[in-house]
């Protein structure tokens, strides 16, 4: 029985897994637990250097080699649950857009179209 439930939550998990928006490093977390809970260890060749993508993808499923299915499922559904406890945007995304908005110290309306007011007539041309 707790091999179904396992296969459910993992199904589960997979379903949800669809709408998270995770960094590139939990994206291939995910995926080397998904490879290892769906097909076992890694038996491919490594791709070649040019294949930045397929290496990686790689070495994020060969990294899980030993881990058996069904502790791969349940590592899957407890990184899914965390990921989709954290908020989806990251706070670098903030920080960069409030570090772009203003340029030498002085505020820089984003607003196309936007009526100047005396202040932005003081700023020189971008």
């Amino acid at each position: 029985m707790a091999a179904l439930e396992e296969a459910t939550a993992f199904d589960a998990a997979c379903q949800a897994a669809q709408d998270l928006r995770p960094t590139t490093t939990d994206q291939l977390r995910l995926y080397g637990l998904y490879k290892q809970a769906t097909q076992g260890d890694n038996v491919a060749a490594r791709p070649y250097a040019w294949n930045v993508a397929g290496r990686a993808k790689w070495d994020a499923w060969t990294s899980r080699a030993g881990v058996g299915r069904d502790d791969a499922k349940r590592r899957y559904a407890a990184l899914v649950a965390e990921l989709s406890g954290q908020p989806q945007d990251d706070d670098t995304d903030d920080a960069e857009a409030a570090a772009t908005s203003r340029i030498g110290g002085k505020s820089v309306s984003t607003l196309a179209g936007g009526a100047a007011d005396e202040s932005d007539e003081a700023l020189p041309p971008l």
